[in-house]
């Protein structure tokens, strides 16, 4: 295998001790969006889990209080007859069917939620490459005046990493346009999550207010 040919650089050396600050300015800005991401990250998990470990306990009550409101109709069965029949049964179905429905709500609100946070974590990773670019854009900014008029044969170092920042600025651009995308997206299935937690939440509510109406009526039958 030939070797390959060597191209000589001639840089000032005032210029050459400048580029070494640049790069460790490099190094510390990537370091510190690696470390911003990863608490934005962090943040949006724990607080999914706190939402949806609320709404997994409320799918638990309300199946709880379904199977407890079978053992107590079994009860006063035992104690009704033809002349004390069950009163407000029609309170007690709504109940069952609110508490169903409340248990159903609950997990689309949690599979809208991961869902959520999903996107999120994307635009996250997106905004962070983004910022490596915009990053990566300033330091060749930087580079193309510290380097200006550095020559390797027909190369002008100063005009490589000026054309070098241009792209970095459209790609940067374009991470913009992929971040929005992707957190209007989070925000409008976070909206729905919030809607189906709440209709949840109510559904459990209406449900206690019809069962403790339809115990109260049969209460003398014990």
């Amino acid at each position: 295998m030939a070797e390959a040919e060597k191209v000589p650089i001639q840089i000032p050396m005032e210029q050459a001790t400048k580029a070494i600050p640049l790069y460790d300015e490099w190094s510390r800005a990537r370091d510190a969006l690696l470390e911003e991401n990863r608490k934005i990250v962090d943040y949006a998990i724990r607080t999914t889990e706190m939402r949806t470990g609320f709404y997994d306990k409320l799918a638990l009550l309300a199946a709880g209080s379904f199977a407890l409101s079978l053992t107590f109709v079994a009860s006063l069965h035992k104690h009704a007859s033809q002349e004390l029949p069950l009163a407000a049964l029609g309170s007690l179905k709504a109940g069952w069917v609110l508490m169903l429905v409340c248990i159903l709500l609950s997990w689309y609100h949690n599979l809208y939620r991961c869902a959520s946070v999903e996107r999120l974590s994307i635009a996250g990773l997106q905004t962070l490459v983004g910022s490596r670019f915009v990053v990566t854009q300033t330091f060749m900014s930087r580079a193309s005046s510290v380097f200006k008029d550095v020559k390797a044969e027909d190369v002008n170092l100063g005009e490589f990493f000026e054309l070098g920042a241009a792209h970095m600025k459209q790609l940067s651009k374009d991470s913009v346009e992929q971040v929005e995308k992707f957190v209007k997206d989070a925000t409008r299935i976070s909206r729905h999550a919030d809607t189906l937690g709440s209709l949840a939440l109510l559904s459990l509510i209406v449900a206690f207010i019809l069962l403790i109406r339809f115990a109260i009526k049969n209460i003398g039958l014990l």
